[in-house]
């Protein structure tokens, strides 16, 4: 067991990614995605509920941010399925979501 941000993990395992602060994880509550300083349209992403909802994020004392996510087995599309209606469905979603919008503006700015 691996005691990790004051929580105890039954396992605690590199997620790969080019970023390498991504990690695999369980305990008691189940399997969790955990990341070091996730983009902040992580949280309108999942606030809007197009990834999984994040269950907490928790600020380290040197300033990073670790947020969790319930796990959810995914696969790449083929291209059938990114021409399916539903994921041009979600697509259209996205790319018109107001949250987003407000989001991407506010970064540009900065």
């Amino acid at each position: 067991m691996t005691n990790y941000l004051g929580r105890q993990w039954d396992d605690l395992q590199p997620a790969g990614g080019e970023s390498g602060q991504a990690y695999f994880a369980t305990n008691h509550e189940g399997k969790f995605f955990l990341k070091r300083n996730s983009t902040p349209f992580l949280a309108v992403l999942s606030a809007e509920g197009f990834v999984p909802r994040l269950k907490w994020t928790q600020r380290l004392e040197n300033g990073d941010v670790i947020t969790a996510q319930k796990w959810a087995n995914g696969h790449l599309f083929t291209h059938e399925e990114m021409t399916s209606p539903r994921v041009i469905d979600m697509m259209q979603r996205i790319h018109t979501s107001r949250a987003l919008n407000i989001l991407l503006k506010k970064l540009m700015r900065m």
